[in-house]
């Protein structure tokens, strides 16, 4: 499986897709704070850095997946908008 160089302690766990290879999950959060605390940026540089260089990125079908968690609230007002984007 293939992984994002120096974001181990991201890893939430493996994703499985049917006919398709395992893949690591990341929390994206945990990401965009690590380059907050590690390399002094704002919020908005690390969350630009990793939209741009990580979530962008295709390296083939082990690609990872990125997981923004949410709460159940969060989800629910998710479900909720979507519901109402196909009405």
């Amino acid at each position: 499986m293939k992984i994002w160089d120096d974001y181990d302690d991201c890893i939430i766990g493996v994703g499985t897709r049917s006919g398709m290879v395992d893949v690591f999950i990341y929390d994206k959060h945990r990401m965009i704070t690590k380059l907050v605390k590690r390399d002094d940026m704002s919020y908005d540089e690390a969350k630009e850095f990793i939209d741009f260089n990580i979530e962008g990125a295709y390296i083939g079908e082990e690609t990872p997946i990125l997981v923004n968690l949410l709460t159940r609230e969060e989800i629910k007002d998710y479900m909720e908008m979507y519901d109402d984007e196909e009405t």
